[in-house]
């Protein structure tokens, strides 16, 4: 399970940091959204992030906070979604 703390995405650049914390993103991460659509499928390469799972298995995401961001950034909400 990796926690993502929403209080701490309020535009899309503190959303990228948010996951590249979380996740551990490797330093080239190019910091736009298709380079984190790049990497979400990529946990179960070693050595590419921080967390990693065996191929077929699934990350869950606690969403800590989710209300105010849905409130707030439903577009960003609905694309972690």
């Amino acid at each position: 399970m990796v926690r993502i703390d929403c209080s701490n995405i309020t535009d899309w650049e503190t959303f990228r940091d948010e996951f590249a914390q979380s996740f551990g993103f490797p330093a080239f991460y190019g910091r736009n959204l298709n380079a984190w659509i790049d990497c979400m499928p990529c946990l179960d390469e070693d050595d590419e992030c921080d967390v990693t799972i065996s191929t077929g298995e699934h990350v869950t995401l606690q969403l800590f906070k989710a209300a105010e961001l849905k409130r707030t950034k439903p577009e960003i909400l609905s694309t972690i979604l």
